[in-house]
Parts: C-alpha cells; sequence; structure tokens
C-alpha cells in the first residue's frame, strides 16, 4: 500500500546501493523526489504480480505432476512418475535428484532410530524449481509426455499445441526473476503481463482465473503509478528523453516535367 511518509533519497540510497536506484534516477531525469516514489511503486507492483504468479507456478506444477503420475498409472508401472528416468534430460534428472535431497534434509527424524518418511510426489512436488515444470514444455518431451497426455494438464487450450503455453510459461518465468531479484519494472508493458498470467491461468482452470481477476491488484497499482512531467518520456534505453518539438517537413519543389513530345502529323 501506498506509504504516507517517503524515504529521503539518500537514506534509501544507502540502504539499497546508488546503483540500484540508478534506473529509477535515470528514469525520473535527476529528481530524487520522482525516483523514490518510483521505486516504492516498483515494490508495490512486484507485490501485485508476484501474488498471480505464485497461482500460477504451484497450479501449473501440480497439474503437470498429476498427468505424469496419471501416465505412470495407465502404462502399468509402479513406479513413480520421477523415478522414470528414462522421461528426463540429464539436468532434470539433476534436479530431481537435488530435490529429494531436500526432502531428505527436511523430513530426516530428529531422534536416532526414527521413522524415515518415504518420499512421494506430494514431497517432492514442491521441491522442485519453477524452471523444472517449465522444461516439462520443452520440444525434448512432446513425442513421449505432451501427446501421450501431458496436454491434459491444460483442458482450456484453444488447441493442443504445446508451443501455445510453453512460451508464455517461460515469459512468466523471466518475470518471476524479476521480482524475485526486485529489479525495476519500468520498461514492462504491466497491464499485457497481467493478462498473459490470467491467460495461462485459464488454460489451467477458468474458475481459478476468473477469481484471480476479480481480485487482482495489478491495476489499482498501475493507476497509482507517479506521474511525471508531460515533457518527459521513456526511451527504452534506461534514460528518460525529452519529447523533440513537433517539426514541420520542409517544402519541396515538385522536379520539373518535360511535355511528352508529340509526333508531328503526316501529310498525305
Amino acid at each position: 500500500m501506498p506509504r504516507s511518509r517517503p524515504l529521503e533519497y539518500s537514506h534509501l540510497a544507502k540502504l539499497v546501493s546508488e546503483s540500484r536506484l540508478r534506473p529509477y534516477l535515470d528514469f525520473a531525469s535527476g529528481r530524487t523526489r520522482d525516483a523514490v516514489a518510483l521505486y516504492e511503486w516498483n515494490s508495490e507492483m512486484g507485490a501485485a504480480l508476484w501474488d498471480l504468479i505464485s497461482y500460477f507456478e504451484v497450479s501449473l506444477r501440480n497439474a503437470i505432476a498429476r498427468e505424469l503420475e496419471s501416465l505412470c498409472l495407465s502404462s502399468g508401472s509402479h513406479q513413480l512418475w520421477f523415478n522414470r528416468t528414462a522421461w528426463f534430460s540429464p539436468q532434470e534428472r539433476k534436479n530431481i535428484r537435488e530435490a529429494k535431497e531436500r526432502v531428505r534434509q527436511q523430513t530426516a527424524p530428529r531422534r536416532p532410530g526414527g521413522a524415515v518418511r518415504a518420499i512421494d510426489s506430494d514431497l517432492l512436488v514442491p521441491h522442485l524449481m519453477f524452471g523444472f515444470w517449465v522444461g516439462m514444455l520443452d520440444p525434448l518431451h512432446a513425442n513421449v509426455l505432451w501427446i501421450a497426455g501431458l496436454q491434459r494438464a491444460f483442458p482450456n487450450l484453444p488447441s493442443p499445441q504445446r508451443g501455445l503455453v510453453r512460451g508464455p510459461a517461460g515469459e512468466i518465468g523471466g518475470l518471476r526473476n524479476m521480482i524475485a531479484h526486485h529489479d525495476p519494472l519500468l520498461k514492462r508493458n504491466i497491464l499485457s503481463d497481467e493478462e498473459m498470467i490470467l491467460r495461462a491461468c485459464y488454460w489451467i482452470d477458468c474458475d481459478l482465473a476468473d477469481w484471480l481477476a476479480e481480485n487482482s491488484q495489478v491495476r489499482a497499482v498501475h493507476a497509482r503509478r507517479p506521474n511525471l512531467p508531460p515533457t518527459v518520456r521513456f526511451s527504452g534505453t534506461g534514460r528518460p528523453a525529452t519529447t523533440p518539438p513537433a517539426t514541420t517537413p520542409p517544402a519541396t519543389t515538385p522536379p520539373a516535367t518535360t511535355p511528352p513530345a508529340t509526333t508531328p502529323a503526316m501529310t498525305p
């Protein structure tokens, strides 16, 4: 929510560093008060977008894990889906091993000789990173997993084309990382980002998308973006640029034209 008393620029710079504030100061054309207001707005916007992304991330991983488990059952295998090593690339197998180790560390018995809990899908899924689940939509898995049943994780997809999901999922992952690292969102089309996330959620569950759209704070925060003077615009390069004055192109003199030659009349 908006702060009633913003921090002084010099104080904020000591806390977060001058280099981190530089994009905001450039954007505000050197006005420190506006730079602080933009930084605070960026924090609010990141929180509003993160709320939507978190629902997409958890829904995505659970939907994919559910379909992978279903593929195991339909094939008559008693293996847990994450133990079907032939399905995964070397990097994905490494991700699964590391996730298992994190689960073991968290579920290790506190007393010697205590019962060790077996690793199941419910335990493992939260420990696999977002990138792992996006990777399940890569071309590597198009024939074996996507066609075999992974597409059922997206029942509202307009057509069963893997690429329709993979592109936005990767974009959302990139936006997620920007917010997690507290990067500036000043260059992004925020309303398009919101629409992209809601559309991806809709492909998984239409009720989820409707509920998120009704409760999203993105547009409210977007409307609170600090207004900069009209003479300042964003150049797209990290620095503001002044709007050039309108100019009238000089009139050009049309080239002289030579009338077409006429054919002399023939004398009979």
